[in-house]
């Protein structure tokens, strides 16, 4: 997805951005030189966990017609790349009392990349998860007589009514359909296809 490359590209923009504004543009690369299969795969993460999110949004929105779904989010991704350039903050960390964090982020630059990568992972195996659920209960419908949920294609019987297609999990509930359909469709219509 689109989104996912940008957000890939933001995160290395902030990187960039940040670490060139602290230490100046030299120390950037050589910084970057030296952490790239950190920085680089946190990026990528939070460009993944951004594509999947979006996704998901589009797969949700299009089932129940704009609800929004909770997501994991980046930020830890941002938090490890930002403090591998943390430490060169106490230039102007006394300034805003914050020496005890630098100094924190400093000695444990690489266990916060560690644990930025432990996150995107998290969060990229959450989202893909929910996106797997969504797409599949969109891809599914319910009996109106049981109320399983069953794959349109591998339904044991069909029962038109209505102007409505009805699938079922068995012609036992087919039969309870068919012998009154009005009942069924008051309490769980499904309308799976014409």
């Amino acid at each position: 997805s689109a989104f996912g490359v940008l957000a890939f590209g933001a995160l290395l923009a902030v990187y960039f951005g940040a670490l060139t504004l602290v230490s100046g543009w030299t120390f950037t690369v050589s910084q970057f030189s030296e952490f790239w299969y950190y920085i680089v795969p946190l990026a990528a993460g939070f460009g993944i966990q951004v594509a999947l999110y979006i996704r998901l949004r589009h797969v949700v929105s299009r089932a129940k017609g704009g609800s929004t779904v909770l997501a994991a989010s980046g930020t830890t991704s941002t938090a490890a790349m930002i403090s591998c350039c943390a430490h060169y903050l106490t230039n102007i960390a006394p300034v805003l009392g914050a020496t005890g964090l630098v100094a924190f982020a400093a000695q444990f630059q690489v266990e916060l990349f560690w644990v930025g990568l432990l996150f995107n992972a998290a969060g990229i195996a959450y989202v893909g998860n929910r996106l797997f659920k969504a797409s599949r209960a969109q891809n599914t419908v319910i009996d109106p007589v049981c109320g399983m949920s069953i794959d349109p294609g591998k339904a044991a019987a069909r029962s038109y009514y209505g102007g409505a297609t009805y699938h079922f999990c068995s012609r036992h509930c087919a039969a309870s359909f068919e012998a009154e359909p009005a009942q069924y469709v008051r309490v769980s219509p499904v309308a799976a296809s014409s």
